[in-house]
This record gives structure tokens, sequence and C-alpha cells, in this order.
């Protein structure tokens, strides 16, 4: 078994190779291209931490994978990354062990926000200028940055709960060439935003319906666990769509969940890729729970190119 190092796999993975990864992972999902069994939840009370398992084979590939994300938010108190994690890639031919990518919860970061990019792209209203950013973290940071140069929107809206880390965010999105601005409220991204990007662990709900005269999309990251919540049910009951990564998914354990929903108001995002449609007038919410098909994708198209670039010779690289 081969094992590659976070910056080998940093090297490979570029912004265009993750999309289209994650591209073609969204729609094989949707056409029911994808295997994977129900993804596993753990969560850790104290210190307060998620672990989630997922795995997944695309139809007529040579390798499967197996992915481990964990989540630990009070690791920044230390000094250490709050997101971790790694993939394995096996073989589909015989279920030997093929390579670790021993990635540090980095490639999930990036197919993550991969999503997001392609959810605006796919559901924006037309001249969208400025993105909302509820959240300051590790993912925060990678939604903005990614769903901004995809989707050419060189202004944003911040908040999150700790200024301090507010003020972090928005000095990182400056010198990434962003105009970002900090905001004191939920309430007022959503009077400066009309695309509005949740990544937050919140299980108590962020933004209410009052809240969205000015906004006509709402791409929700942060639940992806059942008890976890960023959106006030009105918020759901306004929306006019809702475009989730997987329905019965997202009933079950995203924003959407618990909720009796009828069918004409929901649809899938790979669906949506396959065969855009015009922009929607009215309030879209994009229910994001994190898809092993997007594992797949990714892991599987970073391997092959690995294995291409990088001769092999035992040991790690």
């Amino acid at each position: 078994m081969r094992i590659f190092s976070a910056a080998a796999i940093r090297s490979i993975a570029t912004p265009d190779l993750v999309i289209a990864s994650v591209r073609r992972a969204l729609i094989d999902h949707a056409h029911g291209n994808i295997a994977s069994p129900p993804p596993v939840h753990l969560h850790f009370a104290e210190p307060q931490g998620d672990c989630h398992i997922k795995s997944g084979h695309a139809a007529g590939s040579r390798v499967f994978v197996i992915k481990v994300a964990t989540s630990f938010h009070g690791n920044s108190d230390t000094g250490l990354a709050s997101g971790n994690g790694l993939m394995l890639v096996l073989s589909a031919e015989t279920g030997a062990p093929l390579a670790l990518l021993a990635d540090d919860g980095w490639l999930t970061d990036a197919r993550t926000a991969a999503a997001g990019a392609l959810a605006v792209e796919a559901c924006a209203p037309p001249a969208t200028d400025m993105l909302g950013v509820l959240g300051a973290g590790t993912q925060a940071l990678f939604q903005a940055r990614r769903i901004c140069a995809h989707n050419r929107i060189a202004r944003v809206a911040v908040w999150s709960r700790t200024a301090s880390s507010v003020q972090r965010l928005v000095h990182e999105l400056r010198a990434a060439g962003l105009e970002a601005m900090p905001c004191d409220s939920p309430s007022e991204v959503a009077a400066q935003a009309r695309a509005i990007v949740t990544c937050t662990p919140s299980r108590v709900p962020l933004l209410k319906a009052v809240d969205l005269d000015h906004v006509r999309l709402i791409v929700a990251v942060g639940a992806d666990m059942p008890g976890k919540r960023e959106l006030d049910p009105d918020v759901i009951d306004r929306a006019d769509r809702i475009v989730c990564d997987d329905i019965a998914l997202c009933l079950d354990h995203g924003e959407i969940q618990g909720r009796r929903l009828h069918h004409t108001r929901l649809m899938q995002l790979g669906d949506l890729l396959a065969a855009p449609e015009i922009a929607n007038t009215g309030l879209t919410v994009v229910d994001l729970t994190g898809l092993a098909a997007q594992d797949v994708g990714v892991a599987s198209e970073v391997y092959r190119r690995l294995c291409t670039s990088i001769p092999a010779s035992g040991g790690s690289h």
C-alpha cells in the first residue's frame, strides 16, 4: 500500500480538478451510478467533536474509497487544527488496500467547498456580486474563496459568534484579493448579500424568514448530522425550491431533517448540474450534507494522478 502525504496531495488536487471531480460525482450520484451505504456519525460530548465515516464505489471503477473525517472545535484553543482525516483507496477487484491519502482532512474541506461553488453556479440569481458567510472557521474560508473564485464574486460579508474569528477571516479574504467586511449579526449579512453560505456547527437556527427579504439563495453546509440546524423552520417553509445533494440524506440528517415536504419542492443538485435551469426568482435553499460520491470522485482522480506523477518505490510520498 502506498502512502501519500498532504503536501503531495495538495500539489495534485488543483481547484479545477476538485471542481470537475465533484461535478461528475454529483451527477453520477443523482443518476444512481454510485453505490454507498449510509454514513456513520459519531458524536463526542466532552470534548465536543464529530467523526464521519463515508464509503462508496462508482460503477465500473477499479477502486473504491473509505473516508474518515473528524472535527473537534476545541482544538483551536491548543493550536491544533479543528478538522482532520484521511481517505483510503482499495481495489474493487481484490479488496486489497492500494493507497492511504494522508490529507489531514484537506480533501474533505476542498470537495465540500467545491459543492458549494457548484451550488452557487447552478442556483444563484444573475449578477450576484456579494456572498454572505455565516461562520469563520476553516470551511468558511474554503467556501468563501472557492465560491467567489468559481463564480466571479468580489465582495464578502462575514459573521460569526466570535469577533476575533471574524476579523481573522476578513483578513484572510482580503489577503486573497476579496473585498471583505465584518457584520455584527446574521441579519446584517442577509441585508447585504443576495447569496449566503452557512458553515457552522450550530444546533440553534441562525437565520429566520423575516431576515430574508433581500436573499435569493442560501447554501446550508453546517447541518451534516442529526441535531444540527442553521435555518429556522420558517426559512424552509418560505423557500420556493429546496435543492439537496441527496434528498433522503437531507431529510435524515440535513437542514430539512424530519420535515414533510412536497416532492415538487425538492430536487437534487446533480440533476440541476446535468440539466441547468433558468435561475429561480424566489428563494432557493441548497442543503449539502456531504456525499460519499464526492469523496469517491476526488480520491479516485487524485490517486490516479499521484500514481502517474510519483513512481512506486515503497514508503511514503
